[in-house]
């Protein structure tokens, strides 16, 4: 995980290749998720924060394993 925000936590991934000699990395993307609800079954979603038990167990990767 690459950064966490009030409502949103965004994701790095890293695809590597081990073919015996040192990883190589293949490809790479990125994927935000984003914390929604619906005030009625098919109504429209709207982003509301992270709740304060799931958030204070949420940690942000070092940046050295982004690399």
């Amino acid at each position: 995980m690459r950064e966490k925000g009030e409502r949103s936590i965004g994701y790095t991934i890293i695809f590597r290749k081990l073919d015996g000699g040192a990883p190589r990395e293949i490809a790479r993307g990125a994927l935000t998720v984003a914390c929604v609800t619906r005030d009625r079954p098919g109504g429209p979603m709207r982003s509301v924060s992270i709740p304060r038990e799931i958030a204070e167990k949420i940690e942000v990767a070092p940046g050295e394993l982004l690399k």
